[in-house]
């Protein structure tokens, strides 16, 4: 059973030489984290964030962050995929729709979908890192979309805290939540990095060698 960092590891090393910045982390035992949140990219971090924000608005377009990271717990891809399935969500069903509907090399079945979903979360990820540097690795830039991608995020809270919704069919519920999904991954620097990850998808399948029968790359 593979981890997200032995997944990580050998797609940073084989196809980026090591050089995309990962932290790995413990996840606590609660099941607390959100699915957005398991593994996620950060452009600025830590001391350098607070030294960020502080700074005046032109001040901030020229700060270059070396701080920037991509958060992954230490889990299997099976736990992954229990967490994406804790409450109501459209994200893993929307995702693997999205694997399904925009790449021509692999054949999405129940052996391979799990993995195949972990890959592309990863590459997500990484899809933020690429777009980061891209932008010169300035905060400013990269942020550009953040307040769109937060309004549209607080959608999802609202669904869900919709009192209207509380005894709706699942059906429903489930409705307002596929919308929200495809909303959310219209907002710019989400579309690049599904975009990026689609594109990466097929040679990150091909380093998993054992595997390769499961993905039945074309």
């Amino acid at each position: 059973m593979f981890t997200l960092k032995e997944i990580s590891t050998r797609i940073n090393d084989i196809m980026y030489n090591g050089i995309i910045p990962v932290k790995y982390f413990k996840m606590p035992e609660s099941n607390s984290y959100i699915p957005n949140s398991i593994i996620s990219f950060k452009c600025v971090f830590g001391d350098e964030q607070n030294d960020y924000e502080k700074l005046p608005e032109e001040s901030k377009k020229d700060f270059i962050s070396s701080s920037a990271h991509v958060n992954i717990p230490i889990i299997s891809v099976e736990k992954l995929y229990e967490l994406y399935h804790i409450g109501l969500s459209y994200d893993y069903d929307g995702t693997i729709k999205m694997i399904k509907d925009n790449n021509k090399y692999i054949r999405v079945t129940d052996d391979n979908e799990k993995i195949l979903f972990a890959i592309f979360v990863i590459l997500h990820e990484f899809g933020h890192w690429n777009d980061f540097k891209s932008k010169g690795e300035k905060p400013y830039y990269y942020m550009q979309d953040m307040k769109e991608e937060k309004e549209v995020y607080d959608l999802k809270v609202k669904i869900l805290k919709d009192k209207s919704l509380q005894n709706a069919s699942k059906f429903k519920v489930m409705k307002e939540l596929r919308n929200y999904f495809y909303r959310y991954n219209l907002v710019p620097c989400e579309k690049i990095a599904n975009d990026y990850a689609i594109s990466k998808l097929k040679d990150a399948c091909s380093i998993f060698d054992e595997t390769r029968n499961v993905f039945n790359i074309n």
